[in-house]
């Protein structure tokens, strides 16, 4: 981390006999995720029916992910919302603008510095042009998995532990988003403003093998994770399992029911979003020489300037047709619900200080004959959410093998 906030925040106390401090592993584990129902990263790498780059399609080979996991100690007792998403996001935002805007009093708009401000390049990307995905913003470069779901009580020493994806440029700025839950930790959580602080930061490699990244660094950066290092299921048949509510929309009006068709079209434009607003090139544009460290880059946003891998649908002005063949594919798969529901969420904005309402639906549907088809888009959308709402932790799923 260098400088950049362990002067302004406590960092994490050296082991001690009696602290129960967590294993470099440990953020990979229940013990210390309070439960994570991600269960499937503890098999990443395995193996499965590996599809050729030819059928992923270009979109999907661009992503470069990290799949970091977090865990906070609470420095006194206190309570947190019983859904943690909202209350991360809040935080995220106000303290990464806290910590990298020199003109608190200015707006964003109206700054000449945006352009190199890292609150400006996590949440107001640019939307690339020749993208029918809505707004003038692309997708977040950044998705918060929530843990603890129902835990509400904390005494002092437990942990509170959540995962966080970062795509493309984003992992370089890993440092920031560190130092942002720290300074959010000191200034407390919740409306009780608990204090936590930041006691340990794990990374995924592609063997399913969780590594320290901070405070101390184990190995050489920060893993990046492709598409090929997502496992699947095998079998003919699946069950896709939403833990946090998904918000679909269709010709701007929510849906409310799980729709896969309608699903798979919003992760494929997604997956398209994300990789022209955040990544350089494909997976064949390596950046190994430039792997990421937490403690040694507090690192602009950029990249290696290699063109993008031609392979399977060709350039991008077949992505669309990308999209479509993804969506045709979906409405072949004999997909139907397990059990669903409409839910609704009410939400606290701290930059606009006011209650909102999130609606979404949650459960489970059941893929039939042919969806091995788009396992790859599938896999990786574990990790990047679907639908609105994903910097909330909306969208999660998870890909499990036969029916529940």
């Amino acid at each position: 981390m260098g400088g950049l906030a362990r002067g302004r925040v406590p960092t994490p106390r050296k082991a001690r006999k009696d602290a129960g401090r967590p294993r470099a592993g440990c953020v990979g584990t229940s013990e210390c995720h309070g439960g994570d129902p991600g269960r499937w990263e503890a098999t990443a790498g395995a193996s499965r029916s590996v599809s050729t780059e030819s059928e992923v399609g270009l979109p999907l080979t661009k992503l470069a992910l990290a799949r970091l996991g977090f865990v906070l100690r609470a420095r006194l007792g206190g309570r947190l919302p019983v859904y943690k998403g909202s209350l991360l996001r809040s935080v995220l935002g106000a303290a990464l603008k806290r910590i990298s805007c020199p003109f608190p009093g200015r707006q964003c708009d109206e700054c000449t510095l945006a352009a190199r401000c890292v609150f400006w390049q996590v949440f107001r990307t640019p939307m690339p042009d020749g993208l029918g995905f809505g707004g003038d913003f692309a997708p977040h470069p950044f998705v918060i998995s929530p843990g603890d779901f129902g835990k509400v009580t904390y005494e002092a020493g437990e942990r509170m532990a959540f995962r966080l994806t970062l795509v493309g440029r984003g992992i370089e700025l890993l440092p920031y988003f560190v130092a942002a839950f720290q300074v959010a930790g000191e200034r407390g959580l919740g409306s009780e403003r608990t204090p936590f602080e930041v006691e340990v930061v794990g990374a995924l490699e592609g063997t399913g093998k969780w590594v320290q990244v901070w405070p101390e660094q184990e190995g050489d950066g920060v893993p990046e994770l492709t598409w090929r290092d997502v496992p699947w299921p095998e079998g003919e048949s699946a069950v896709l399992h939403f833990v946090t509510p998904v918000r679909l929309q269709e010709k701007g009006r929510l849906v409310t029911r799980l729709d896969f068709p309608l699903l798979t079209e919003t992760l494929a434009r997604r997956v398209q979003a994300l990789g022209r607003a955040h990544c350089v090139g494909g997976e064949g544009d390596s950046r190994e020489s430039e792997r990421r460290t937490v403690a040694g880059r507090a690192g602009a946003v950029g990249g290696a300037g290699s063109s993008a891998v031609a392979v399977g649908h060709g350039g991008e002005g077949s992505e669309d047709d990308w999209i479509g063949e993804m969506r045709e594919l979906a409405g072949k798969v004999g997909a139907r619900p397990l059990r669903g529901t409409s839910v609704s969420r009410k939400h606290y904005s701290s930059r606009q200080r006011h209650e909102f309402e999130l609606r979404g639906a949650l459960g489970a549907l059941r893929l039939g004959e042919g969806w091995q088809s788009l396992a790859p888009l599938l896999a990786v959308g574990q990790l990047i959410h679907v639908g609105k709402s994903t910097s909330y932790g909306y969208g999660w799923y998870r890909l499990e093998a036969g029916a529940p």
